[in-house]
C-alpha cells in the first residue's frame, strides 16, 4: 500500500460529502486507502459516508473503524494510524477537502527524495476570502538535515505547524512514537513540536493542495464560554509540555519561538485560566537556566500586563510598533474570527 489517507468524523454531515468526493476525485495512481474513524457524532454523518462508499465503484480501498464512544480528534487519529498499511499516510479533516492532485504531488515529491519521511505543501481557506493564518511560502525545495528543518520552522516560519497536508512516512511516525496527544485540543501544534525532534529531511511544494474550511461552530473559533476557555487552556497544558520537554542544546532555539505567543496567551488569559500563571514560572524559569536574556525581558512585561484588564491593548501597541505588518495580520485574524 502506498499511501493511507487517515479522516476523523464527527458532526460534519454538512461538510462530509464534499471531503469525501475530493478524495475519491484524486488523480493518484498507486495503491491508496481511506481509513474513515467514527468517532461518535450525533448527526448523519456516517450515514452520508456509509452511502458514499457504498456506490463507490474506483481502485481506493475503504476501511470504517468505529469508537465505542466519542473520544476526540487525537485518539480517532491514532486510531486510524494504528490501523493504516501505507508506506505514507496524510491526515484529512472531515470538514476540508484537497485540490485533484494533492496525493499524487506530495507523493511524487516523496518518493524523488528517499529519505524525505514528510513532504508539505500549501493551504487556502473556505470561504476563499476568509483569513488564512496557515499560509505559507515555501522558499526552498527540500530541508536535508534536522538542523535546517529546525531553521525552517522555528526561524524562518516557512513551515507549517498544522498535521494535515502532510503527507509522513508512517515507520518514521511509529518508530518514534509519534502518536497525538488524546484528551487534548490544540493537538497539532504539540505534535509537530515533537516530530521536529526527529525529521531529518522535509520537502515542501510550493502549490496550493488543502483547502481549509474556516467554521464559527469549532471549538477554536465558536463563542459559547466553556468550550472557548477549555481550548484556550488546553494551549496552556501545550506551553507546559513544550517547556517541560524541551530539546536538548535547542533550548534558546525553542524558548525563543514560542515567547510571542505565550505572551498574548498570557497577557490575555492569565486572570480566567490559572494554568499561565504556571506556565509563566516555568517559563522564567527556563529562560534563567538557559540565559535566555530576551525572554526574561518580554517575560518581565508580560507579567506585569497581565495584572490589567488592558494590558493586552498595550502588548499589542508595542508589538505593532515593532511589527506593524505582522501584527496587522494578527489583528485582522483575530477581529475576523469573532473575538
Amino acid at each position: 500500500m502506498d499511501v493511507s489517507v487517515i479522516i476523523p468524523v464527527y458532526n460534519v454531515a454538512p461538510y462530509v460529502r464534499e471531503c469525501l468526493e475530493s478524495l475519491i476525485s484524486q488523480t493518484f495512481d498507486g495503491d491508496m486507502e481511506c481509513i474513515i474513524v467514527d468517532d461518535c457524532g450525533t448527526d448523519d454523518s456516517m450515514g452520508i459516508v456509509e452511502e458514499m462508499i457504498a456506490e463507490y465503484s474506483g481502485n481506493i480501498k475503504f476501511v470504517v473503524l468505529r469508537h465505542e464512544h466519542n473520544r476526540g480528534l487525537s485518539a480517532a487519529r491514532n486510531t486510524g494510524l494504528d490501523k493504516a498499511e501505507g508506506e505514507y499516510v496524510f491526515f484529512l479533516d472531515s470538514d476540508d477537502t484537497i485540490s485533484n492532485d494533492c496525493i499524487q504531488l506530495l507523493h511524487s515529491k516523496a518518493k524523488e527524495h528517499p529519505k524525505c519521511v514528510m513532504v508539505q505543501a500549501g493551504t487556502d481557506t473556505i470561504p476563499a476570502n476568509a483569513p488564512n493564518p496557515f499560509k505559507r511560502n515555501f522558499k526552498q525545495g527540500c530541508a536535508i538535515s534536522n538542523d535546517e528543518v529546525r531553521l525552517c520552522f522555528f526561524v524562518r516560519r516557512t513551515m507549517s505547524e498544522s498535521a494535515w497536508n502532510n503527507l509522513v512516512n508512517r515507520q518514521f511516525l511509529t518508530d518514534n512514537d509519534l502518536y497525538f496527544k488524546e484528551g487534548r485540543l490544540a493537538e497539532d501544534q504539540l505534535w509537530m513540536f515533537f516530530v521536529l525532534k526527529h525529521a531529518e529531511f522535509v520537502c515542501f511544494i510550493n502549490k496550493i493542495t488543502y483547502h481549509y474550511r474556516r467554521r464559527d461552530d469549532s471549538i477554536a473559533y465558536n463563542l459559547e464560554h466553556e468550550p472557548r476557555t477549555k481550548f484556550i487552556g488546553a494551549i496552556g497544558d501545550n506551553y507546559h509540555d513544550y517547556l517541560t520537554n524541551l530539546t536538548q542544546n535547542k533550548e534558546k532555539q525553542e524558548l525563543k519561538y514560542y515567547i510571542s505567543s505565550f505572551s498574548y496567551f498570557y497577557v490575555r488569559y492569565v486572570r480566567e485560566i490559572p494554568v499561565f500563571e504556571e506556565d509563566y514560572k516555568l517559563y522564567h524559569m527556563s529562560a534563567k537556566t538557559h540565559r535566555c536574556h530576551m525572554v526574561k525581558t518580554k517575560l518581565a512585561i508580560s507579567h506585569f500586563l497581565g495584572k490589567y484588564k488592558k494590558g493586552w491593548w498595550i502588548l499589542m501597541m508595542l508589538k505593532l510598533i515593532r511589527h506593524p505588518v505582522s501584527v496587522s495580520k494578527r489583528a485582522w485574524i483575530f477581529w475576523n474570527s469573532g473575538n
